[in-house]
């Protein structure tokens, strides 16, 4: 297996014991190639194919994604919710995420089947 070919939807390889990693030494050095400083290698890469690309296109993108990027202040922050043992509720605390809240959708407890089998 190459490594382009489990990286695209996997999980981080910084979350996985290196004992399950693949074998393969190029593999994993391709793997370990990616890991940078505590966070190993947990990143995203956005890749834009475009005519105008050279025309403006790339700096008018560049400058509106960079937009959204954390300052230095707010990275320290999510630094340490991510260090915290309950992640999601600071995650929650620091940052809003601009969706509506998901409706609740257990019914543990209740019987909504009306006989019929799923």
């Amino acid at each position: 297996m190459q490594y382009g070919e489990w990286s695209q939807a996997d999980l981080w390889r910084c979350e996985v014991p290196e004992d399950e990693w693949p074998k393969d030494p190029e593999t994993r050095k391709a793997i370990t190639r990616d890991f940078d400083g505590k966070w190993g290698d947990r990143r995203q890469e956005l890749v834009f194919i475009g005519q105008q690309m050279r025309k403006g296109g790339e700096e008018r993108l560049r400058r509106a994604l960079d937009a959204c990027l954390l300052n230095d202040e707010e990275f320290r922050s999510w630094e340490e919710a991510m260090e915290s043992d309950n992640v999601q509720e600071r995650l929650d605390e620091l940052f809003e995420d601009g969706f509506e809240d998901w409706l609740e959708t257990s019914h543990e407890g209740h019987d909504h089947s009306d006989g019929h089998k799923h």
